[in-house]
């Protein structure tokens, strides 16, 4: 008889074999994936704080970022510029005289605030303060022209330059205050009036009175000097819809170069390409010298390096309206036989 017995299935709480769901192999797979889960639970938080991007700062409508604190050890540059005269930035904290209020920098237009005898305090927009201390040494001048303290006013832009003294305060040595300007090539020229147009091909009509001054160049001029076709720089007073000009100056052509020789009336120059230029000069030729305060033709040598402006003549040559330069200084030679020197030829 063939006998055919049915599977025995295994009971939960009966014995199992080493492979089955009770075995230890399967209980340790069993906590290794629970392990696993668990871990995984625990690293999802730490992951997503880590990511979490720091938030940015937002500013409200018309606020500005804080400046830097400085060191302390820097001190205030002077707010120069090209010309020597303060305009638009400063850094650090500065001590005396040439002290700041508050860190960081400064940028844009120097106003003056108030005025309390010789002590100016000025300030620009970005809130940079300052107070400078005018001295009997200090030149002011608006547009030019000589003017002294009490002709400031609060509300007036300014630019100055200054000396830093040995205590590490600064000695304001001179204040300017600017002007508006107008200018451009000259189109037409009466008697009340300049008219010129400007770069952008924009035509002004500049006014002149019996008080404004003019100058050719760097010397004095007068209106008959102003022609059709030269390029002229006002100074002076403006509305939205005129311009009155307290000062004309004509621009002039430059030549430079080295003096090749003079006479009683011309200086002859060489120029940087080789080619000679004949300046020729005139009871109302001004000159210049560097370190002299009254100069003269005599004053000039073969060798010099010297710079006129004037009018430029058909033939290549200029009448000269100034000239400058300064005395050619020759470098002494170093004594030989010193350590690290040896003779210079002259």
């Amino acid at each position: 008889m063939l006998v055919i017995q049915e599977p025995v299935q295994p009971t939960i709480g009966g014995p199992a074999g080493p492979s089955g769901p009770q075995s230890p192999r399967h209980r340790g797979a069993i906590r290794t994936a629970l392990l696993i889960v668990i871990g995984v639970a625990l690293a999802i938080p730490v992951i997503a704080i880590t990511s979490t991007p720091r938030a940015t700062p937002t500013l409200t409508a018309g606020a500005s970022q804080p400046p830097e604190a400085s060191s302390g050890a820097k001190k205030d540059k002077g707010l120069k510029t090209g010309n020597g005269l303060g305009l638009g930035r400063a850094n650090g904290k500065g001590n005396g005289n040439g002290g700041l209020k508050g860190n960081g920098t400064a940028r844009g237009p120097i106003t003056i605030r108030a005025i309390s005898g010789s002590q100016i305090s000025v300030a620009t927009e970005d809130g940079w303060t300052r107070t400078i201390v005018v001295t009997s040494a200090t030149t002011i001048t608006k547009g030019g022209q000589p003017i002294s303290v009490g002709d400031l006013h609060v509300g007036d832009q300014i630019r100055f330059s200054q000396v830093r003294n040995a205590d590490g305060s600064y000695a304001i040595t001179a204040i300017a205050v600017p002007v508006p300007t107008a200018g451009g090539e000259v189109t037409a020229v009466d008697a009340s009036s300049i008219t010129v147009k400007g770069r952008a091909g924009v035509t002004r009509v500049i006014t002149v009175t019996d008080a404004t001054v003019y100058q050719l160049g760097k010397a004095p001029g007068s209106k008959a000097d102003v022609k059709v076709g030269q390029h002229v720089i006002a100074q002076g007073t403006a509305t939205a819809d005129s311009f009155t000009a307290t000062r004309v100056r004509v621009s002039l052509p430059a030549v430079a170069g080295v003096v090749s020789g003079t006479t009683v009336d011309s200086i002859t120059i060489t120029r940087r390409d080789g080619s000679t230029t004949v300046i020729h000069l005139s009871d109302k030729t001004t000159f210049e010298v560097r370190g002299k305060d009254a100069a003269s033709l005599s004053d000039f040598a073969v060798g010099d390096r010297v710079e006129a402006e004037g009018v430029m003549r058909a033939d290549g040559s200029m009448d000269a309206a100034a000239v400058e330069g300064g005395r050619k200084t020759p470098k002494a030679p170093k004594a030989s036989g010193a350590p690290g020197t040896s003779a210079q030829p002259d």
